[in-house]
């Protein structure tokens, strides 16, 4: 049996985290045979993560016009 988490830790899993989901331990539930409780995997309305990216670059001996 070959099995793959893809759960894309950057993007939508924080978020259903914050809303209550249980995707991890949904996902070993299953992965071991036992009961998937879908009424774990219900997400809270309303809850919103934002992500931020910022590049700082240094450089030496170059002075900023």
């Amino acid at each position: 049996m070959i099995t793959e988490a893809n759960a894309r830790f950057d993007d939508g899993f924080p978020t259903a985290e914050a809303a209550g989901t249980d995707l991890i331990g949904q996902f070993l539930s299953g992965l071991f045979g036992r009961r998937v409780e879908h009424d774990r995997l219900r997400y809270k309305d309303n809850v919103c993560l934002t992500k931020t990216y910022e590049t700082l670059a240094v450089t030496e001996g170059i002075a900023p016009r």
